[in-house]
C-alpha cells in the first residue's frame, strides 16, 4: 500500500518518475530471490501499480477529459497533456549552447559534458570509485546468483548485477534516456539522478573510511571534505554558476555551458549595486527573462532579446562607446537573432563579472576610421549594406584585394574583413590588428572574421642597397656601371620602392616566395603590375613571378602594398648563382616604369638581392 500511494504521488509531482517503470520491472523480474516463483510478484506488481494510478487520478480529483485527436473522454487529461507538449517540445527542439557551438536540435555530449563539469570533482572521484568496485563485485564468482548456461559470460553477469542494483538501474537509465533528449538547456534536467549518485558515493566514502585506518589517509579525506565544504561556502550566493577546476571554475564556465545551468536572472541585485557604487548613470543591458529589471531599480536601455529593442545590435561591428551588461547567456548567442549578435564583447576582457553571470563592459571612444579592406577570397564576404549596418556609419572608404597574393594597408585607421576558413598568408598581417569580431558560419552573409587595425605600424624592411640599371645589362654590367641606391627607391610617377624578405638560398624544385614592400605616391591612370625576375648571370630570367593582387584603381596616396611572388626553379637547374630583379609594367604594352635619381633617368628595373641556387 505505502509502495503503490508513494508512486502514485511521485508520477503526480514529476514527469520522469515515468522512468521508475522500466527499474521498477527491473526489480521485479531480477530483484526477487531466484528460487522462488514469478508469479506471486507478478501479483503484488500488479496491486501496487493499480494503487499508484488510482493514486495518481485521485490527485486529479478523478478527473475525465478530452485530449487533441482522442474524441472521446478518458481518465488523467490533465496529466497526459504536459507529456504531450513535452514530446512535441523534444520533437522540434530548443536552441542550446555547447562549447563554442549554438544548435537547436540535442547533442548526445550535452548531459555527459555537463555531469563532468558541474559535479564536485571528489563527488567525481567517489563515484569513479564505486563503479570500479561495483564491475569488480559483479563479475565476482562469489556473487554469481543462479549462474547457468549464457549468465557464465562476463557481459551478462554485469548486467544482472546493475539491474538487481537499484542505486544503479535508475541513473544508469535515465542518463542513457537523457543523451537522446532534444532538449539541451541545463544540468537541472539530470537532478533526478543525483540521490541515486550521492548515496552511491557516500557508501563508497564510508568503506574507504573503513579500509584506510591510517591517520594520514583519514586526514587527507577530512581535508577534501573540508574543501567541498569551503567551495560551497565561497560561492555564496552564487551557487547556479558553480562549475568545477575542470571548466576553470565558476569563472570559466560560460565558455562550455551556459542558460539554466549560469544565469537565470539572479545577479539583478548585485547589478543594482555596482551601477550605484559606480555611479553610473546610464547603461545598456541584455539578459532574457520574463521578469522586469526595474523591479531591482534598474533604469537601463534594452538591447536584444528584450522586446523594446531592436532584433539586432546597432553597430555590432563596433558598439558604440557606453556600459554594457551582457550576461553570459547572450554573449554566448542564445535567444537571439544572431548567435555571434555580441562577439564584438567576446574578444575583450570584462570590466567586472557580477555573479560570475553577469559580464560588465566599458567601451572607450576610439578613433575615426576611414576605411575597410575586403579579401575577395573567394568573394568579399560584406556587401556595402551590410558594412554600413554594422558599423553605424557610412563615413569610410571600401578596398578590396586578393590577400592571398597582395595585402593592402590604407592610410589611417580602418576594418580588414576576411573569410572565415581563410588561414593563408594575408590573415598573418591582418592579425596584426585585433580580432574584433567573427561570424563561424555561413548565414545573412558568408562566414567572415573583421579586425581592427588602430594606431599598427606595419613592420617593414629595413634601409638596404639596390642597383638599378636598364634591363638590357646583364648583371656584371650592372654592378660595374649601375646606380647604387639606398631604399626607398622612386619608381614611375605611382610607386616606391620600400624593400623586400626573401631566403639567400633556394633549392630547384621547391616552392619559392619573395614578399615585395611598395608605397603608393599617387594613383596610376593605367593598371600596373610588379615584376619580380630571378636572373642567371647573363641577364636571362630563370624564373619569374610578376603578379599583383592589388587593382590599381584601389590604390590611395599613402597605402602600402606587401605583394608576394612565387617562383619554382626547374629541378634540372645545376648549382649556380642568381639575382633578384624587381620593377614595375603596365599591363597594357608592358612598358617598364622608369627610375629616376638626381632628376635622372637610371634604368627600369632594380637588383635588390644575390640568391644561391643549391644543387638539387
Amino acid at each position: 500500500i505505502l509502495a503503490g500511494a508513494g508512486l502514485g504521488l511521485a508520477l503526480g509531482v514529476k514527469s520522469t518518475t515515468l522512468m521508475l517503470g522500466p527499474m521498477f520491472l527491473s526489480l521485479l523480474l531480477f530483484g526477487r530471490p531466484p528460487e522462488k516463483p514469478l508469479w506471486p510478484y507478478i501479483r503484488q506488481a500488479t496491486g501496487i501499480a493499480t494503487l499508484a494510478l488510482l493514486t495518481l487520478w485521485a490527485s486529479y480529483r478523478f478527473e475525465i477529459g478530452t485530449l487533441p485527436g482522442i474524441d472521446f473522454p478518458i481518465p488523467l487529461a490533465s496529466h497526459l497533456k504536459p507529456l504531450l507538449k513535452l514530446q512535441t517540445h523534444m520533437r522540434e527542439g530548443h536552441s542550446a549552447f555547447l562549447m563554442g557551438q549554438n544548435y537547436h536540435h540535442g547533442d548526445w555530449r550535452y548531459f555527459p559534458i555537463a555531469l563532468l563539469l558541474k559535479t564536485p570533482l571528489l563527488t567525481l572521484g567517489l563515484l569513479a570509485g564505486a563503479t570500479l568496485r561495483g564491475i569488480i563485485t559483479g563479475l565476482h564468482p562469489a556473487r554469481e546468483e543462479n549462474q547457468k548456461g549464457i549468465l557464465s559470460s562476463t557481459f551478462l553477469r554485469l548486467t544482472l548485477y546493475t539491474l538487481r542494483s537499484p542505486l544503479l538501474l535508475f541513473p544508469l537509465f535515465y542518463f542513457g534516456v537523457s543523451l537522446s533528449s532534444g532538449i539541451n538547456i541545463g544540468y537541472r534536467h539530470l537532478l533526478p539522478m543525483l540521490p541515486f549518485l550521492y548515496v552511491t558515493a557516500a557508501g563508497y566514502g564510508r568503506r574507504l573510511t573503513t579500509h584506510f585506518t591510517h591517520p594520514l589517509a583519514r586526514f587527507a579525506l577530512c581535508t577534501l571534505l573540508a574543501g567541498y565544504a569551503l567551495v560551497t561556502l565561497n560561492l555564496f550566493p552564487w551557487h547556479l554558476a558553480y562549475f568545477n577546476a575542470l571548466a576553470g571554475g565558476p569563472d570559466g564556465g560560460y565558455r562550455y555551458l551556459v542558460d539554466s545551468n549560469l544565469d537565470w536572472g539572479q545577479t539583478w541585485k548585485a547589478l543594482g549595486q555596482y551601477i550605484d557604487a559606480h555611479d553610473i548613470t546610464e547603461f545598456n543591458l541584455s539578459q532574457y527573462t520574463i521578469n522586469d529589471p526595474h523591479a531591482y531599480g534598474l533604469d537601463y536601455t534594452p538591447l536584444p532579446p528584450w522586446p523594446a529593442a531592436p532584433p539586432v545590435l546597432p553597430q555590432r561591428f563596433a558598439p558604440a562607446p557606453g556600459i554594457y551588461a551582457i550576461s553570459a547567456n547572450q554573449l554566448q548567442g542564445l535567444t537571439i537573432a544572431l548567435p555571434e549578435m555580441f562577439d564584438y564583447f567576446h574578444h575583450l576582457e570584462p570590466e567586472a563579472r557580477i555573479g560570475h553571470a553577469m559580464f560588465i563592459y566599458n567601451l572607450a571612444p576610439r578613433p575615426p576610421a576611414e576605411w575597410v579592406a575586403q579579401c575577395t577570397l573567394p568573394v568579399a564576404p560584406l556587401s556595402p549594406a551590410d558594412l554600413t549596418e554594422g558599423l553605424g556609419t557610412q563615413k569610410y572608404q571600401l578596398f578590396t584585394f586578393d590577400c592571398d597574393q597582395s595585402w593592402l594597408i590604407p592610410p589611417g585607421n580602418g576594418w580588414y574583413v576576411l573569410p572565415h576558413a581563410y588561414d593563408g598568408w594575408g590573415k598573418r598581417q591582418a592579425q596584426q590588428g585585433r580580432l574584433a569580431y567573427e561570424q563561424p558560419q555561413p548565414g545573412y552573409a558568408p562566414a567572415f572574421a573583421l579586425y581592427e587595425r588602430f594606431d599598427v605600424q606595419p613592420e617593414l624592411p629595413g634601409t638596404t642597397t639596390v642597383y638599378a640599371a636598364p634591363s638590357a645589362w646583364p648583371v656584371s654590367q650592372v654592378f660595374a656601371a649601375g646606380a647604387p641606391l639606398s631604399t626607398p627607391v622612386d619608381i614611375g610617377d605611382a610607386l616606391t620602392f620600400l624593400g623586400c624578405t626573401t631566403s639567400t638560398k633556394l633549392t630547384p624544385g621547391t616552392p619559392w616566395s619573395v614578399t615585395t614592400y611598395w608605397q603608393v605616391r599617387a594613383r596610376p591612370t593605367v593598371s600596373l603590375s610588379l615584376m619580380a625576375h630571378l636572373l642567371e648571370e647573363n641577364g636571362i630570367p630563370l624564373a619569374v613571378g610578376d603578379d599583383l593582387g592589388v587593382p590599381f584603381d584601389q590604390w590611395q596616396p599613402g597605402s602600402l602594398i606587401l605583394q608576394r611572388h612565387h617562383f619554382t626553379i626547374p629541378e634540372n637547374t645545376s648549382a649556380t648563382r642568381a639575382w633578384l630583379q624587381v620593377g614595375a609594367y603596365t599591363l597594357e604594352n608592358l612598358e617598364r616604369a622608369p627610375i629616376q635619381h638626381t632628376g635622372q633617368m637610371v634604368g627600369d628595373r632594380l637588383l635588390v638581392a644575390e640568391i644561391e641556387v643549391t644543387a638539387p
